[in-house]
């Protein structure tokens, strides 16, 4: 009876992850990402064949690629997990925040936006929302532009950094969502290293109301910096932070964030300040 009644608990898990995921991406677009999704996480290895499928999100395409990291983005991020009659994703902490702000059309900076899935989840309540969508690799680049290109999204290629210089972006061994980038002098692999600062300054900005960060380790370099001025006119900063790259990252952005007037709370990986 006992094996039976959790054999029945499973079929019924199965059964509303398929139908929460066919509601997000639609009939054809869910079965093949879940087809795809279970391929790769049951690959030991994943290589980016450069193969690519398009799903159907918010009623506009979304561009990912199988065998590839991309795919347990989408998981975490756009599917989530059901959890207390509700379905989770990883940046589930921010709804309550973004609905309470005043303005239908928030201005978000998306820092390390990978393939756009993060700018595409607050897109799907928020249309209107301006996204300044910064990211180092090209290949990620190449397919924010195509996910956001039917949106008021700005994107811009180069790495957030405490102050504008030339980067190398180096291969993490993560896959295509750990890249990690370094200072270096002028070169022809170099990219352009941004400043919060001249994101601000070149967009006239006057206000950001949430900023993203996920820049795998260089938010150490960001946070350790004379010049944060940038934080006055943050409403709120969700963070994950990568101790294992860059040890103290974790102690510092806390000391920091928390000396300015900003409250914390915690979901998994990422932590959620808020003024």
């Amino acid at each position: 009876m006992k094996r039976n009644k959790e054999r029945v608990i499973w079929l019924v898990s199965i059964l509303r992850r398929i139908v929460h995921i066919i509601h997000l991406f639609g009939l054809v677009g869910g079965l093949k990402y879940i087809w795809y999704y279970k391929k790769a996480k049951a690959e030991s290895e994943l290589t980016n064949s450069g193969k690519t499928i398009k799903l159907r999100y918010g009623h506009r395409d979304l561009l990912v690629r199988t065998n590839s990291t991309d795919l347990l983005l989408v998981e975490s991020i756009l599917v989530g997990r059901f959890i207390d009659r509700k379905w989770i994703g990883e940046y589930c902490q921010i709804d309550d925040f973004m609905k309470r702000l005043s303005t239908k059309s928030p201005i978000i900076i998306d820092a390390g936006a990978n393939i756009g899935l993060f700018s595409r989840l607050i897109l799907r309540n928020y249309p209107d929302a301006r996204i300044y969508a910064v990211e180092p690799e090209s290949y990620n680049f190449k397919i924010l532009k195509s996910n956001t290109r039917q949106y008021p999204v700005n994107c811009v290629w180069g790495g957030v950094w405490s102050h504008d210089c030339k980067l190398k972006v180096v291969s993490g061994d993560i896959g295509e969502w750990g890249f990690i980038v370094s200072e270096v002098e002028e070169s022809d692999e170099a990219i352009k290293a941004i400043s919060f600062d001249s994101i601000i300054k070149k967009y006239s900005l006057e206000r950001i109301d949430l900023l993203k960060i996920d820049v795998e380790g260089s938010e150490y370099e960001i946070f350790n910096s004379e010049n944060l001025d940038w934080l006055k006119i943050c409403k709120a900063v969700v963070i994950e932070t990568h101790d294992h790259i860059v040890k103290g990252t974790d102690e510092m952005v806390n000391r920091i964030l928390l000396e300015r007037g900003f409250k914390k709370s915690v979901y998994e990986e990422n932590q959620l300040f808020v003024k």
